[in-house]
């Protein structure tokens, strides 16, 4: 029996951490192993189905950037927001210079 690396185990647990690209990983392999066991595709075709599964991971994989981008400021924006006092300031008015 093969012996997994520690690598292999480490790169399975970030994609783990992004579904949406092992997903899209999953395709691309389903594609390319359908590709050689079918023979039947022409090098077209599975140029033209890959090439779109990796357009979709590019898409996803954007989305959730700017998905991720856009929690954060949101989140950096409510902190600093706590982080200004609220309330009626206590302004006395100028005080006049004696003579």
């Amino acid at each position: 029996m093969e012996e997994i690396k520690r690598e292999d185990i480490e790169f399975v647990k970030r994609l783990d951490r992004h579904p949406h690209i092992k997903a899209r990983m999953e395709a691309l392999l389903n594609v390319a192993e359908a590709s050689l066991e079918s023979g039947e595709m022409t090098a077209d075709e599975v140029e033209m189905q890959l090439r779109e599964k990796v357009r979709e991971l590019g898409q996803k994989t954007l989305q959730a950037w700017a998905e991720n981008k856009e929690n954060r400021a949101a989140t950096q924006a409510s902190e600093n927001h706590a982080l200004k006092r609220h309330g009626k300031k206590n302004f006395i008015g100028t005080q006049h210079s004696e003579k």
